[in-house]
């Protein structure tokens, strides 16, 4: 494959949000990947190179672009960097009236308590950005 070919140079051509499907590509192989050390060793390589790719581009990322990618490292050992920009990423979207749907501001709240990266400002925040959610469009 590319990677085995040319190495991660290719990387660099992703674009963010492209970085972030492939992380959460790779997030889903982590469970087979743990059985076979080589597999995993690469799976780590490639999550670090995807996650560079992804934290380069963060401020134009959607808010569930960075839910999506703060969820793909949570179970991930290292990455502190990457959720601190889209820890930053997400107070600025909702410092700045940005609409989350429901299912992303779950998904960001979720990936942040797993990490144990949640504080209370960024809690608080989330928690205005839910009350502002018309009724209608929250899911039963």
């Amino acid at each position: 494959g590319v990677f085995e070919d040319h190495g991660f140079e290719k990387v660099r051509e992703v674009t963010p949000s492209d970085a972030v499907a492939a992380m959460n590509h790779l997030k889903r192989l982590q469970s087979q990947a743990r059985r076979d050390p080589p597999l995993n060793k690469r799976l780590d390589a490639m999550m670090q190179a995807f996650a560079s790719s992804a934290e380069n581009g963060m401020e134009a990322l959607s808010p569930k672009n960075v839910a999506l990618a703060l969820n793909s490292v949570a179970h991930f050992p290292g990455y502190e960097a990457f959720v601190k920009r889209g820890k930053e990423r997400v107070l600025s979207l909702c410092r700045s009236g940005q609409r989350f749907h429901t299912q992303s501001l779950a998904m960001l709240v979720n990936a942040l308590v797993k990490r144990r990266a949640a504080d209370p400002e960024l809690l608080a925040q989330c928690g205005q950005v839910a009350m502002s959610i018309p009724p209608d469009e929250c899911s039963p």
